[in-house]
């Protein structure tokens, strides 16, 4: 990353997405953890999550 990008990044809502994915696959997982597929659905969560922030 140029440093350019990491000055001008606004890290304020960069943070508060964060957070709000990870709290996302907590309430996720633990709506399905007795399904047995709990852990798959988290990681294409996240998956999709990381895809969207990097577009």
């Amino acid at each position: 990353m140029s440093r350019r990008l990491l000055r001008y990044l606004d890290w304020p809502v960069l943070v508060a997405t964060l957070i709000l994915v990870v709290g996302g696959a907590v309430v996720l997982y633990s709506a399905v953890q007795n399904s047995g597929d709990a852990s798959t659905l988290v990681r294409a969560r996240i998956l999709h999550a990381v895809m969207g922030l990097l577009v």
